[in-house]
């Protein structure tokens, strides 16, 4: 009977990994921007990248988390494209920007954005990273080149966090992970985001906008997004391993811009780092958790004034 029983689990596992496996292969990336959604395209390092430039000014590139989009900046893009020439871009495998490599390390992902910087012609860059995209402003910063001249991290990514959630290392398999991925969208992943997003918002939960979790949820529900997501997840201690020890080596001017409520990345992080780079200053806001450009986008801009003027 349980012999029985363990070939009859066999099968049903079997027949579900293949079920995964055709629904997978059947899911395919439409790339393409929709309406009403800004930005253009451009080609860079086998990727289609969308980004979005407004203003005139000093060049700032502004790059997202994870997950994240053109969109994490609305609150403070305007203000800044009053006084610089604002880029944002959608990550490779975020948004609505391909996911052609396999390769989602955070130090790919800083080799992506000095290819974009180099691509637009920007010069004298002032980089800034929320969350994820601390990670990769801090990547970029290690090996400083000679494009960017001053970097910003909010609420950033500085540390390993121990370890990939397992769901994560399910959903980056190949083919498979894709079919559990578009699945997933279509069964339970809706209201998961719905909760991550309040939780990332508090305790500022009024500075959460009407249309937050439904324009994200379009835009993070893409199986692509979802499988991008995992496979950062996945890639991410062993990149930030190598990162770490390299903190010494930044020159530049950094600003650290760091809630004290955030439950997403720990403030301590940024306490970590900033005693890692003396030259740093670290910026600690009250009573702001992980959105801190939600929550106070005055603070941000007034970050980025302070590099703009060096």
């Amino acid at each position: 009977m349980i012999r029985n029983h363990v070939i009859g689990l066999f099968c049903v596992g079997a027949v579900a990994l293949c079920a995964f496996a055709v629904i997978g292969i059947a899911a395919t990336d439409d790339i393409a921007i929709p309406t009403p959604f800004p930005g253009r395209y451009i080609d860079i390092e086998g990727e289609t990248i969308r980004f979005h430039q407004a203003g005139a000014g000093r060049d700032v590139l502004l790059v997202h988390g994870l997950p994240g989009s053109i969109e994490e900046w609305e609150p403070v893009f305007g203000l800044l494209a009053t006084r610089y020439r604002v880029i944002a871009y959608d990550r490779p495998g975020q948004g609505f920007s391909s996911a052609r490599s396999d390769d989602f390390s955070i130090q790919r992902n800083a080799t992506l954005a000095l290819a974009l910087i180099t691509r637009l012609s920007l010069r004298n860059v002032i980089a800034v990273g929320h969350s994820y995209g601390g990670g990769v402003i801090l990547a970029l910063a290690v090996h400083n080149p000679p494009e960017i001249a001053a970097y910003l991290s909010i609420a950033g990514s500085s540390r390993p966090r121990g370890g990939a959630m397992a769901f994560s290392h399910i959903t980056a398999l190949p083919v498979i992970g894709r079919g559990i991925a578009a699945c997933d969208a279509r069964v339970r992943a809706g209201e998961m985001v719905a909760e991550g997003i309040r939780y990332a918002f508090h305790p500022n939960d009024s500075s959460l906008p009407a249309d937050y979790i439904e324009t994200r949820l379009r835009i993070w529900l893409q199986t692509k997004v979802l499988v991008s997501m995992a496979k950062e997840d996945v890639a991410y201690d062993a990149g930030m391993g190598k990162l770490t020890p390299l903190y010494s080596k930044i020159r530049k001017p950094l600003v650290i811009l760091h809630g004290d409520r955030d439950r997403n990345v720990p403030v301590a992080d940024s306490v970590r780092l900033h005693e890692a780079v003396p030259s740093s200053r670290l910026i600690i806001l009250r009573n702001t958790g992980h959105m801190a450009q939600y929550a106070n986008p005055a603070a941000v801009v007034t970050a980025v004034d302070s590099l703009g003027r060096r």
